[in-house]
């Protein structure tokens, strides 16, 4: 049925580079604010070309206790609450060891992903040499072993959950809610 148009100016360049005869995937995540239409349905990107993706946004101004009350439910507080009774204990730093668990994990569980080319060797431990005010590994650690990992970088407002790799024992843990 053809090539679809890019659906605005804004992400034509994107458009063009996806479309070059050397690139095999193309992948751009587009952000919409709650109450608006999604980009790819205004410009009329073919549903083979689209998928559509959530996030949650977080607003942390009131602070951790009510956070914790107001925005999650029973079921995540008694997740976690369980987890920590099972010895899962979270640690955050930009810590040199931290970054090549971090990387070991991904590396594991990327093998198994769909559609993902893994990142190059030394990628994350660049990217945490050059965002060093603005990226934290958080580690979930259970029995002395890291059981699961998340990189979230920051800026003076938004925070980004990148990657979160996980293990099988994290996983069972419930880990990643804890993180």
């Amino acid at each position: 049925a053809g090539t679809p148009t890019a659906p605005s100016s804004s992400s034509a360049a994107w458009w063009r580079t996806a479309h070059e005869p050397l690139v095999i995937r193309a992948h751009a995540t587009l952000f919409t604010p709650p109450g608006s239409t999604p980009i790819g349905i205004q410009g009329g990107w073919p549903a083979p070309h689209r998928s559509m993706e959530t996030t949650q946004l977080l607003d942390l101004t009131p602070g951790f206790d009510r956070i914790w009350s107001d925005a999650f439910d029973g079921g995540i507080r008694r997740s976690c609450a369980k987890t920590e009774r099972d010895g899962v204990t979270i640690h955050a730093d930009s810590l040199p060891e931290s970054v090549a668990t971090l990387d070991r994990l991904y590396r594991a569980q990327a093998g198994e992903w769909r559609n993902h080319t893994p990142f190059p060797d030394r990628f994350l431990a660049e990217a945490m040499q050059r965002l060093p005010d603005s990226a934290t590994v958080w580690r979930a650690v259970h029995a002395g072993e890291t059981i699961a990992a998340q990189l979230v970088l920051r800026d003076q407002s938004v925070g980004w959950s990148w990657i979160s790799p996980n293990t099988a024992e994290g996983k069972r843990l419930r880990a990643p809610t804890l993180l």
